[in-house]
């Protein structure tokens, strides 16, 4: 992992309380894991951040 993308990252997940790397966004997730979690979070009405990691493969091979 480049040291960018470890401060992309990083920087996400300290700006956001609640960050889910997941497939597709929270209006539209991709695979019925990532629909839970969104349906759980809108559920709870906590804040959260999604990251799709299909639109980026640096970020879904980072988190790995």
């Amino acid at each position: 992992m480049t040291p960018e993308l470890q401060q992309r990252i990083e920087s996400t997940i300290k700006s956001n309380k609640i960050v889910v790397f997941m497939k597709g966004s929270k209006l539209m997730p991709q695979c019925g894991f990532s629909n839970n979690v969104v349906q759980i979070l809108n559920q709870l009405s906590v804040p959260y951040e999604t990251v799709d990691v299909l639109a980026d493969y640096d970020i879904r091979q980072g988190i790995k």
